[in-house]
């Protein structure tokens, strides 16, 4: 192996690392931000304030904060799938209604067979074959070149 094939993966760990950190920044910033929401929203219900316009720091511009309440409805986990989209089409709101597959989920299932059949590095051709004929019809499979770390 060439002293620049170990400076390419050397960069590529680095860069990994530059991933994970800006990751972990970003979670913290996210945190701090609900910290401070939740103090400021308090602070501006408690004073009655409908919104509070602040200059924007290295900026001349401003930005204004105003409270909302978002609201957002879900399936209530009581009740079974196919029942609650029955019971939305029924309301008259069918259009919402869609039936999928996780992508990721399949995704997981096709690599499982493909190493149960011995063809996980075989490419999309060899791993269809070794699927149910139907489900190979209706799916598409890719691979894409990667690299992983194991880091020791």
């Amino acid at each position: 192996m060439t002293n620049s094939l170990h400076e390419i993966a050397a960069d590529y760990i680095d860069a990994d690392d530059d991933i994970k950190e800006i990751e972990e920044q970003l979670k913290e910033a996210k945190a701090h931000k609900a910290r401070v929401e939740e103090v400021l929203f308090t602070a501006m219900i408690d004073e009655g304030a409908p919104s509070v316009e602040v200059f924007i720091s290295g900026s001349k511009s401003r930005a204004k904060v105003y409270p909302i309440n978002k609201l957002y409805a879900r399936r209530d986990p009581g009740i079974d799938v196919e029942a609650f989209c029955r019971l939305v089409t029924d309301a008259g709101y069918g259009d919402i209604v869609k039936e999928s597959v996780n992508t990721n989920s399949l995704s997981a299932i096709v690599r499982e067979l493909a190493e149960e059949a011995g063809v996980r590095d075989s490419g999309p051709t060899a791993i269809a074959e070794k699927l149910p004929t139907a489900l190979a019809a209706a799916i598409k499979i890719s691979t894409a070149p990667t690299l992983s770390i194991k880091r020791s």
